[in-house]
């Protein structure tokens, strides 16, 4: 007997000892063959039912065993069967309650099992519930739960048997169930959300910009340069006039970003443009914006290889430094309202938005504005393909509860309503607004970096790469030389159990719920 969160006790010992030993010999060997499709197995499980089918659990096994070999005709007049012989054989309610769930009939399922689970309320004269009674009735009602979608509900009945004895391989079975479906929906959202996505189309080069010669060699070898910086080089950029630096530094912008071709990428010169941005960044180059806005332009193919994964890592305090140094921003802020482009180079700008309201707090409902703007027009041209865009929306929410911008929840909660928000980021409108009230601190404060700082990250980052796939090619030269494991062998019927207990392995864990 363990401890018990329901109003009742369950043992893992079997219940009602009027089974003949012959039958609790044979039972075992049987059971291992239930779960097995294949025609001599069934065969064995079909002599054992012929043999002892006065006990229900018998007729419960050999049903299993037909649906395993896709006899499911056979086992559905078995099934009603058992229930006609055996009508309070708990195992043939769950099975017929299964079976309505399957075939989508909640209701139906309902009248099996009851509303709510309560195993007292269906056999009130007992106490004492089998632990397979008890896993195989509340099965139901998760299952039940994720028929309906209500997957916090099923996961909150799998919770009742987290921490009780004996319930991993429960517990470990619904939790990827309930994992399957987390992924279904999302699936489903995606397809969903995909369509509310814009064509991106690459804009036009801004004007006032064109191919030049270079001022200065030390930066023009950048071209050639596919390393990281070091401090002497910094150094010696940073000493040079700053005006005539900065437009050398905006050849290297104009020609990765306007004149690459085909060849150039594939030379895998991968630190040209980031290193560039970052030395307009130190010089505060706010007179290059247009050229470096183009960053918030990219498409998909152009930013990721550039950037990869760290995209907003290495540009929002560049914008951040535009924002601060100008008042009124807006124009901009115009980039977030043009159709046609990708949500995600967009979003190096909105990270740097909301790091405004961080470091000058005294402009935070300035900020919340900005969005507030931004919600509105992507509610006014919900219609337009151009610019409705599914993962902006999603990542102007995901700023919203860090900034605990409840200000902005109307409006979040329309275009949740209009299935315009990609719900895979915050979850859908109920999750949204009840995280917004939580006390968990979302605080995404990060300090605009020093062009030295950002030079040691980058070096980190790529050590940390090259030792992780070094240690998998010493894991896997490792793994060669080992030799060939042998498996334990299995435990005989009349063997001491694995488990320590001191009884046979046929008495033991082998021995099946009645």
């Amino acid at each position: 007997m363990q401890t018990s969160p329901f109003p009742f006790s369950i043992t893992g010992e079997p219940i009602g000892g009027d089974r003949p030993e012959r039958f609790s010999d044979e039972a075992p060997y049987i059971h291992q063959h239930v779960k097995e499709r294949n025609k001599p197995n069934l065969k064995k499980v079909e002599h054992f039912f012929k043999k002892w089918n006065q006990w229900p659990e018998v007729w419960n096994w050999y049903y299993l065993a037909l649906l395993k070999n896709n006899r499911k005709t056979e086992a559905d007049k078995l099934l009603q069967m058992t229930i006609d012989r055996f009508p309070d054989y708990l195992f043939a309610r769950v099975n017929q309650a299964k079976k309505f769930i399957k075939d989508k009939q909640t209701e139906k399922a309902l009248e099996w099992v009851g509303e709510t689970p309560d195993l007292q309320r269906l056999f009130p004269e007992r106490t004492v519930f089998h632990t397979g009674e008890v896993i195989n009735y509340y099965s139901v009602f998760i299952e039940l739960e994720l028929e309906r979608d209500n997957i916090d509900k099923a996961e909150e009945y799998l919770q009742l048997f987290q921490d009780m004895e004996d319930m991993e391989d429960f517990v470990e079975q619904y939790q990827r169930k309930i994992m399957d479906h987390r992924i279904l929906k999302m699936r489903e959202r995606l397809a969903k959300y995909r369509a509310a996505t814009p064509e991106y189309i690459k804009p036009e080069p801004p004007a006032g910009y064109s191919h030049q010669p270079f001022i200065h060699p030390e930066i023009e070898k950048f071209l050639g340069m596919n390393e990281f910086l070091d401090d002497t080089v910094i150094n010696n950029i940073l000493s040079l006039p700053r005006e005539t630096a900065i437009k050398d530094l905006e050849q290297i912008l104009f020609r990765t970003l306007f004149e690459y071709t085909e060849e150039d990428y594939d030379n895998g010169n991968y630190y040209i443009l980031p290193h560039a941005v970052w030395f307009l960044y130190a010089f505060e180059a706010v007179e290059s914006a247009p050229l470096i806005q183009y960053l918030l332009l990219m498409g998909d193919e152009t930013r990721e290889y550039w950037y990869g994964d760290v995209y907003n890592e290495n540009t929002w305090f560049i914008f951040f430094l535009f924002i601060e140094q100008n008042t009124h921003p807006h124009h901009l802020f115009e980039i977030l309202y043009k159709p046609n482009l990708n949500a995600y180079s967009k979003t190096a700008l909105t990270d740097a938005m909301e790091q405004m309201a961080y470091h000058h707090p005294e402009r935070r409902q300035e900020v919340i504005g900005w969005f507030d703007d931004l919600l509105q027009f992507y509610i006014d041209n919900r219609e337009d393909k151009n610019i409705l865009d599914a993962t902006m929306v999603g990542a102007i929410e995901y700023i919203a509860l860090n900034l605990r911008a409840t200000e902005l929840l109307p409006k979040l909660k329309i275009l949740h309503e209009m299935e315009c928000i990609d719900e895979m980021m915050c979850g859908d409108y109920e999750m949204v607004e009840e995280e917004m009230n939580s006390e968990n601190d979302r605080n995404n404060k990060q300090d605009p970096p020093s062009i030295y700082t950002l030079a040691k990250n980058e070096r980190q980052f790529f050590d940390n790469i090259n030792k992780t796939e070094e240690e998998e090619v010493r894991r896997e030269r490792a793994k060669a030389l080992m030799p060939p494991t042998l498996s334990e062998p299995k435990a005989g019927r009349n063997d001491p159990c694995p488990c320590g207990s001191g009884k046979k392995f046929k008495k033991c864990c082998r021995t099946l719920p009645k």
